[in-house]
């Protein structure tokens, strides 16, 4: 049997929060929404970009939008057998730290949106 520490955190400040996530091994973000399926964002970014692998619940039609995602796509019927077979797969956490961290680097550094927003401003000739 592994143990495992459970955290969650809310309601505080950015720095410690930012200490607590550089000790963590998987993260938790948007599964079992009201609206199901409702992606990712701001904290799903800083989690691939520490090396955090991360599950989230996405709809079909947004899975399919971002197809080469590296997030543990689970549901709140899923999200139990994903961690579990995670927890128990070292190399699988760490392939999914190294693939989460790339992706961030190449759909969401600031070159690479600041790249693809100039391709925006010159197609619609706003520069």
């Amino acid at each position: 049997a592994t143990d495992i520490e459970f955290l969650l955190k809310e309601n505080i400040h950015r720095k410690e929060l930012l200490e607590i996530k550089q000790s963590c091994s998987i993260a938790i973000d948007q599964v079992g929404g009201v609206s199901g399926g409702s992606g990712y964002g701001k904290n799903s970014i800083e989690n691939l970009a520490i090396g955090i692998p991360t599950a989230t619940e996405f709809s079909d039609d947004y899975l399919s939008f971002i197809k080469e995602n590296p997030f543990i796509c689970s549901t709140i019927e899923t999200l139990y057998k994903d961690l579990l077979g995670l927890i128990n797969n070292r190399e699988g956490l760490t392939e999914l730290s190294k693939k989460g961290r790339g992706w961030v680097e190449k759909y969401h550094s600031f070159e690479s949106v600041n790249k693809q927003l100039i391709t925006y401003y010159e197609k619609n000739k706003i520069i």
